[in-house]
């Protein structure tokens, strides 16, 4: 199936990464900011109502090769939402072809578009 061309609408011109490519990203983003951790990745259902994710959380697919994770600098500066900070790490994860949004006090990344998984991705497990 030939990828998916990108909406219009995203100046990044951003698509479904494979899981490979959003672990090389993710990567990549660590190394741009240092001193980050993830702390969380795959989650069971029952945890991720326990978090407060929500039902069409890219947290629930893809057990063993996740494609999306939580990254957190607990060494680093308190960052909040809107800040320069987060701007920058929202704007990093953009370029790197990752959906990012700073909430929470965390950095949320995933390697597909928000909203319903598109077809072709395999369903909750």
């Amino acid at each position: 199936m030939p990828a998916a061309k990108p909406a219009p609408t995203d100046p990044y011109h951003r698509r479904a990464l494979s899981p490979a490519e959003f672990r090389t990203a993710v990567e990549r983003l660590m190394e741009l900011h240092p001193g980050a951790e993830i702390t969380s990745s795959w989650r069971s259902e029952s945890h991720n109502r326990s978090v407060g994710g929500g039902d069409e959380s890219k947290h629930l697919l893809f057990p063993l090769t996740p494609i999306a994770v939580d990254l957190d600098w607990p060494d680093g500066p308190h960052i909040t939402p809107g800040s320069k900070e987060a701007q920058e790490l929202e704007h990093d994860a953009k370029v790197l072809g990752m959906h990012g949004l700073y909430h929470k006090g965390h950095l949320h990344v995933q390697a597909l578009r928000p909203g319903p998984v598109p077809w072709g991705y395999p369903s909750r497990v």
